[in-house]
């Protein structure tokens, strides 16, 4: 089981990277700390999620909804639903398990009897997702399920017959669960916001290498200044400059462990204005310069091969 990086399109969809395409379920973990990111910002994807915490605390954004979830706590994300996760500024570090899959391969690409009765159901009714606490009493079996998930050994004969039987598990006990607890679903006209969100997203993906205002973000989305303030709020609860920067950020940590590029040339292909600027910033929120920071990741990379 490997660290995945978040990967988006320009839609603010991720893009999940399955060991088999034809077989689309995968298992990763994210670390959560000041050297790794403390966020995966808002993003979504065609897959349905269930995500573990196993260490630490998080805080998870569905549908406007901030949850905070504790080591051996779970919550669901239904597919193409904006979402969020960050470390909890109480705790230092966290840790989370995620499990995704496309509905398909429960199904096996069919929408007969088991997609009418087991899957549908959560797709006409604006179902979101689901937190499952300490407190509900399904908790200790999706974790456990979710954990035995983890612990396949995928070099063996037949690990996708475990892995498929688990996550048809899986999805049993949330759909047990969806006919007795009250998850969490998208109120009416919300679709209206989460699209002016992405598209304002996807604008920004597509021009983070020019200069981005609040008056460019608002003329390119027919928004007004108030308006495109409240978005990213509502969203995001971030300021819209606030976001680009940290999406810039993003890249420019992708290009510091995947080239050999100078720092200045890092800082202009992410967008920032400057080299030195790109670099307060870096140290304000990894509290090591971008130089530093490439040599202890690749020094952890080579200790990791030995």
């Amino acid at each position: 089981m490997k660290k995945q990086r978040l990967k988006l399109d320009p839609f603010l969809r991720e893009k999940f990277t399955y060991q088999d395409d034809s077989f689309p379920l995968g298992v990763w973990q994210d670390q959560f700390d000041q050297e790794n990111g403390t966020a995966l910002e808002y993003h979504w994807h065609d897959a349905m999620e269930f995500t573990l915490v196993t260490s630490g605390t998080v805080d998870i954004q569905l549908n406007k909804q901030t949850s905070r979830l504790h080591s051996g706590e779970c919550v669901f994300i239904n597919a193409n639903t904006l979402h969020a996760i960050s470390l909890n500024d109480q705790v230092e570090q966290a840790s989370i398990l995620t499990v995704a899959f496309s509905p398909t391969i429960l199904t096996g690409g069919i929408q007969g009897r088991l997609f009418n009765k087991y899957i549908q159901p959560l797709n006409t009714t604006n179902i979101v997702g689901s937190v499952f606490n300490s407190e509900k009493k399904e908790t200790a079996r999706l974790r456990n399920l979710m954990t035995k998930l983890a612990a396949i050994d995928t070099t063996v004969v037949g690990y996708e017959l475990e892995q498929l039987s688990l996550t048809t598990l899986l999805w049993k006990q949330l759909f047990q669960s969806f006919t007795t607890e009250r998850f969490i679903a998208q109120p009416p006209n919300e679709e209206k916001y989460e699209q002016q969100i992405k598209r304002t997203i996807q604008y920004i993906q597509n021009n983070y290498m020019a200069k981005i205002t609040i008056e460019s973000l608002c003329q390119a989305n027919d928004l007004s200044r108030s308006e495109c303030f409240r978005l990213f709020k509502r969203f995001t609860d971030k300021k819209p400059i606030e976001y680009v920067n940290d999406y810039r950020m993003t890249i420019a940590v992708n290009l510091l462990l995947n080239t050999h590029w100078t720092i200045d040339k890092i800082a202009q292909q992410s967008g920032f204005q400057s080299a030195s600027y790109f670099g307060k910033l870096f140290k304000e929120q990894f509290n090591k310069t971008p130089r530093s920071y490439r040599i202890h990741h690749s020094q952890k990379e080579e200790t990791s091969l030995e």
